[in-house]
This record gives structure tokens, sequence and C-alpha cells, in this order.
């Protein structure tokens, strides 16, 4: 996959990276992006709810 090579290149001083923790570590930022996007449309929701009263 062109994402594990280049997760692979940018972590490529911690030489002893295991597949399944790259994969691991991936999804996990996947998870956290997903967290964050929910986080700023909660916070954009209330801001415009609050604009609205």
């Amino acid at each position: 996959d062109d994402v594990k090579i280049l997760s692979r290149a940018s972590f490529s001083n911690v030489g002893h990276f295991s597949d399944s923790a790259s994969g691991l570590f991936s999804l996990a930022v996947e998870q956290l992006s997903l967290a964050v996007w929910f986080v700023v449309r909660l916070k954009l929701f209330t801001s415009l709810s609050d604009d609205i009263d």
C-alpha cells in the first residue's frame, strides 16, 4: 500500500516498526481525526445555535 510506504518513510528512524503496529497506528490516527472532526462540528453547531438565540 502507498499509505504503508509513506508511514514507513516518515517513521524510518523507528526501524523496528512491525506491520501490525503501523496498522494499529494508522487506525488510531483515523479514529482521532474522526473524533476531532466530530468535536469541531459540535462546536460549530453550538456556536451557531448561540448566535440564533
